[in-house]
């Protein structure tokens, strides 16, 4: 009976919520998100009220944009996105070993700008992790004269993976994505 305290050290924020089976299962969700994303060396926050002119490094000096993350992001980096709609243009390229890890489902969206929408969201290479976020916006059909299938996230046939052993430029599958 009572509350349950939610806090965490990564985003500095406490919740209150009632110990019902939807706030257990939140709880346990979050935790879960959190216990994954204390396994990445680095971490770079974004939120809506952020700049691009931040270095992400702390939640009080987050990043604006989730493409600006991206960039910045090395193997081993945790993204921790704000609640909020974050419009991008897509598509994304994720390095090797990236996680994104939004607050909550249905708290953040990801979605392609109206010019990219048929482009589809990520482009990934080996241990990419997805958590907590979700994807709207994308669209298949023809477009400029193309037909085009609309995808949230397909392996990247750039990366250049040679130094890791691969025997060609693409993805290099070490360590699943998902």
């Amino acid at each position: 009976a009572g509350t349950v305290q939610l806090t965490n050290a990564l985003d500095s924020t406490s919740e209150l919520i009632a110990p019902t089976a939807k706030a257990l299962a939140e709880v346990n969700s979050k935790h879960e998100a959190f216990k994954d994303a204390l396994r990445y060396a680095q971490r770079l926050y974004v939120d809506k009220d952020g700049s691009d002119t931040n270095n992400g490094s702390s939640p009080a000096e987050p990043l604006l944009t989730l493409r600006r993350a991206i960039e910045l992001a090395q193997p081993g980096t945790a993204i921790m996105l704000g609640a909020g709609e974050y419009t991008e243009t897509c598509p994304m390229q994720v390095r090797r070993n990236v996680g994104i890890f939004g607050d909550a489902l249905r708290q953040v969206t990801i979605r392609p700008t109206n010019e990219t929408k048929y482009d589809g969201i990520f482009e990934v290479d080996s241990g990419f992790y997805c958590f907590g976020c979700t994807f709207t916006g994308h669209q298949q059909g023809t477009h400029n004269g193309v037909y085009k299938t609309a995808w949230v996230v397909r392996f990247n046939a750039a990366a250049d993976n040679l130094s890791s052993g691969a025997s060609t430029y693409g993805a290099y599958i070490t360590r699943s994505p998902y």
